[in-house]
């Protein structure tokens, strides 16, 4: 919890996220491939690229598209709503944001995500420290102790956003899991590779369970088969796309 601060705090903005896939990426070229967003999982038919003219079945367009999104991207995909804002930070000072009135409504937080964006984000580096009742926000000047850096400018915009679940299973398994890989990469990379294995593990039964829904088979019995195998994180079945 973040100790608030008697100054009033600034109104964050709240979005919902429930991202469906409309465009792929094609493997040859790269380049953007557009499809209908409400076709079922089973519609794996090939999809012409209007540049190179390949042709790709539409499950690849996705995971190729999979394979290059940020992290705002991936935390779009494992959330079904997002707050946050973009405001002036000043170099010494902070940002506060009330969080009381929503926190009641939430089942899980996701990490959060800054940027400093345009003059400053060179120099300065957003710190987001986040709770159930309140998020603060302030900037650290990477070149504090260099004495030929110059002063650092008087305030940066810097963009932010938290996501969250209303319910714990309102975004798929590997969604979620991949987006707290992308997350810790970086700081703990050992947490992110068993992320990144869970994620997988999750895409895979969510995957092999809509297949044999569409053959017809019993879905008991799938189940009873999959509870043999003990996860390495806790999902709950949904569909994969």
């Amino acid at each position: 919890m973040v100790n608030a601060p008697v100054s009033r705090p600034r109104k964050y903005q709240v979005g919902a996220s429930s991202p469906t896939f409309t465009t792929g990426n094609c493997p040859q070229c790269r380049s953007v491939v557009g499809f209908d967003a409400g076709a079922p999982y089973s519609d794996d038919v090939p999809h012409t690229c209007g540049n190179c003219g390949a042709s790709t079945p539409r499950r690849r367009l996705v995971l190729e598209a999979l394979a290059e999104l940020e992290l705002v991207d991936w935390g779009l995909l494992a959330s079904n709503f997002w707050i946050g804002d973009t405001a002036a930070v000043g170099a010494n000072d902070y940002v506060y944001y009330d969080m009381s009135d929503i926190k009641d409504r939430v089942a899980k937080w996701h990490h959060h995500v800054a940027y400093v964006v345009g003059e400053g984000a060179d120099r300065l580096t957003p710190i987001v420290n986040s709770g159930d009742d309140a998020i603060v926000v302030s900037v650290s000047d990477r070149l504090a102790a260099d004495p030929d850096a110059g002063p650092a400018p008087a305030s940066v915009q810097v963009m932010w956003w938290r996501f969250g679940l209303s319910k714990k299973e309102a975004a798929p398994a590997w969604r979620q899991a991949l987006f707290g890989a992308a997350s810790l990469i970086e700081t703990y990379p050992a947490a992110a590779v068993v992320m990144i294995a869970a994620g997988f593990e999750a895409f895979f039964i969510e995957t092999a369970r809509i297949k044999w829904v569409e053959r017809g088979l019993d879905v008991a019995g799938f189940d009873s088969l999959n509870s043999r195998n003990p996860a390495v994180l806790h999902h709950s079945p949904s569909q994969a796309f």
